[in-house]
């Protein structure tokens, strides 16, 4: 396998064909690894670079969200906004976590950071779970967010918003309490979790490859390249309406076998 060689020009041309615009608002799921090997003297920053480039791009009024999801809330762990990293987000989802000027949700499960116009407000929105009318990704889809799927990265973090709205029969409610800890301040919380039935046999999982290939049939994706390597970002709201519309038709149709 040819290793591909990048430097912060092939960064910048392979985020600018993806038809960004000022004012987006970007999810971005990243597997920086998986890009290659990047060598730049000039800019060795690459985290920098790829941050920078977006910003010029969507400019001032734009805004950057990352995942920092972490499920130890689960194990009885308290889950500390400031502190407690995310899980298998990436290095660049702990680089955004870690600006000074960023925000971050205070979901103890699906939290995300978010940095750029409105991360203050949008980190502060409350609801009844996390993907339900108020939560911070109900403003993101509502704001048709795009999602940038920045290297081997696909994953179905919206689907499971189509899979809450159409409750979905492989799911159930199940609540979780621990520790919430904001700026020092510890808070004991309640929360319910559409949970999967990891009874049913077989155990439901999602089968990503054919959900990534339903979502390409559907023409949402925009695609570009970083050097050799592909990347894309398409509509939340047009990746989330047309996953809805096939659920509603088949609710086990993403399932694996």
């Amino acid at each position: 396998m040819i290793l591909n060689l990048y430097n912060s020009i092939d960064i910048i041309n392979g985020l600018k064909g993806l038809k960004l615009i000022k004012g987006d608002c970007i999810f971005i799921h990243s597997s920086i690894k998986s890009l290659g090997k990047y060598e730049d003297q000039k800019f060795p920053n690459l985290l920098n670079v790829i941050k920078n480039t977006l910003f010029e791009i969507i400019g001032s009024s734009g805004t950057i969200v990352v995942p920092t999801f972490n499920f130890d809330f689960a194990k009885g762990y308290d889950f500390d906004v400031n502190k407690t990293p995310s899980h298998l987000m990436g290095v660049f989802s702990e680089f955004i976590r870690n600006n000074e000027a960023s925000d971050r949700t205070d979901h103890p499960f699906h939290s995300i950071s978010i940095l750029g116009n409105n991360s203050r407000f949008i980190s502060n929105l409350k609801s009844e779970t996390e993907f339900s009318s108020g939560s911070a990704f109900d403003y993101l889809v509502k704001n048709n967010c795009k999602i940038l799927f920045l290297g081997d990265c696909f994953t179905e973090t919206f689907f499971h918003i189509a899979e809450n709205n159409e409750e979905v029969p492989y799911r159930y409610w199940k609540k979780f309490t621990g520790n919430v800890i904001r700026d020092g301040k510890k808070k004991f919380i309640e929360i319910k979790y559409f949970a999967r039935k990891i009874d049913l046999i077989p155990e439901p999982k999602i089968d990503l490859d054919k959900l990534q290939q339903f979502l390409d049939d559907q023409n949402i994706f925009n695609y570009s390249f970083i050097k050799k390597k592909r990347i894309m970002a398409c509509s939340s709201k047009k990746y989330i309406n047309v996953c809805t519309k096939k659920l509603q038709l088949n609710p086990l149709y993403f399932l694996k076998n």
